[in-house]
């Protein structure tokens, strides 16, 4: 029997020169879209797969990425070459606990594969996966070694590995993801971290965003971005703490990871809550609009120029560089305002801070709404926070008002908020 002659698609300029949608992103902030896999690489405690899983979490569930990244919701796949199925399954538990996600109602927007029978170095391994892949949003991949035994880290024909799970990712236009390993810096090799990386420069030149976190046991983890090949500028660097959440006196029943800003790592951080962090949000897109849109300056000199709590403050920034409010440049360092109409508004915004914000789903906070242009003792309403619908923002308001205003209780500063821009 003869063999099929195989063929090479090719592009016709009509094709080249026809409009392109626009990038389909999982993560728009930080710039994660369909195309090259994402590397997440890192040493021992620095939190890559914790972290991770709470990152599918969030986009099976529709949930802000670490209590500020706004996700695309979607179907997830789990491959789980390497933990086994009694730690991850405990992972995902108290993941779901902390971050008030009931994991059978997922339904099927997550799957996890323990211990996957067919490898990426199988002989099958693509027509496998092809098929695998169809109807799923995000791919994770734990870890690239675990998942090709055979290859060898330091031969760039690794490589041929990543681009294995991209060719079998893209036409279903699902994003991949895998944890890779790295060597913790000594003294004598300091520098970029993308060095620290395992294994040889073929991984780095693979992958389409390259994330390398560090961090010591029990401390907070810095994130640096190494590679965005989708925008060509990675984000600034940032950080994220693993937390012990209490549940009905269990004082490890849940457990979420917490995003801090890069001043904050080394530091002891004292967050006010999310009413504190909702109003210095208005506060600092108010500042940076009294000076043309763009504040020159790093987000310490914004701080000391708008003030508050420094907690509340750089969760603030968080929260609106994920909902694409603001947008501070890597290179410059300057923090400009989104125009208006390409934000995802201010009532994004203050459903962050309702219950989805850094201090996790349905944190309770008490605020009072009040129609537009009218005082706080006429027609106001007071409301706890989860009552605060962030699938359904507008929905909030007193009935037959496009606008209202949110205010904490007993705090004289307030902001306003209005129907969604889209």
């Amino acid at each position: 029997m003869s063999t099929p002659i195989r063929t090479v698609s090719l592009l016709e300029p009509g094709a080249l020169a026809a409009p392109l949608p626009p990038a389909d992103y999982l993560i728009p902030a930080l710039g994660i879209a369909t195309g090259a896999p994402a590397c997440f690489a890192g040493y021992g405690f620095s939190g890559k797969t914790i972290s991770l899983q709470s990152l599918t979490l969030s986009v099976a569930a529709g949930r802000p990425l670490w209590g500020v990244y706004q996700v695309k919701r979607g179907k997830v796949l789990h491959l789980d070459f390497e933990q086994g199925r009694r730690l991850t399954t405990e992972r995902y538990q108290r993941l779901a606990r902390g971050m008030g996600i009931d994991l059978r109602e997922l339904a099927d927007s997550l799957r996890v594969g323990i211990n996957p029978e067919v490898y990426l170095d199988s002989r099958d391994a693509f027509d496998v996966y092809s098929r695998l892949f169809e109807g799923y949003s995000l791919i994770l991949v734990d870890s690239l070694k675990a998942s090709a035994p055979t290859a060898k880290e330091n031969d760039s024909d690794i490589r041929g590995y990543i681009d294995l799970l991209n060719r079998a990712a893209e036409p279903h236009g699902a994003v991949v993801m895998f944890i890779h390993h790295a060597r913790k810096p000594s003294e004598d090799n300091r520098g970029s971290s993308r060095f620290s990386i395992r294994g040889s420069s073929a991984i780095f030149d693979a992958c389409g965003s390259v994330f390398v976190l560090s961090g010591d046991k029990d401390r907070p983890v810095r994130v640096e971005h190494e590679k965005c090949r989708n925008r060509g500028i990675p984000v600034s660097d940032f950080g994220f703490r693993i937390e012990d959440v209490e549940i009905d006196g269990d004082p490890r029943a849940g457990l979420r990871v917490v995003h801090i800003e890069a001043e904050q790592l080394g530091e002891i951080v004292d967050i006010g809550g999310p009413a504190n962090q909702f109003v210095l949000a208005s506060k600092i897109k108010s500042a940076i609009a009294a000076v043309g849109g763009t504040f020159a300056g790093s987000k310490n000199a914004l701080f000391a120029h708008v003030g508050g709590n420094r907690g509340d403050f750089f969760a603030a920034v968080s929260t609106l560089e994920g909902l694409s409010e603001i947008f501070v440049d890597a290179k410059t360092h300057r923090i400009a305002l989104v125009p208006t109409g390409t934000g995802t508004g201010e009532n994004r915004v203050l459903n962050q801070f309702s219950g989805t914000g850094p201090l996790g789903h349905g944190t309770a906070v008490p605020v009072r709404l009040t129609r537009h242009g009218e005082s706080a003792n006429d027609h106001a309403e007071s409301v706890p926070a989860a009552k605060i619908d962030h699938e359904s923002p507008s929905g909030t308001a007193p009935e037959g008002s496009s606008f209202f205003t949110i205010s904490t209780q007993g705090d004289i500063a307030s902001a306003a908020a209005g129907v969604p821009r889209e």
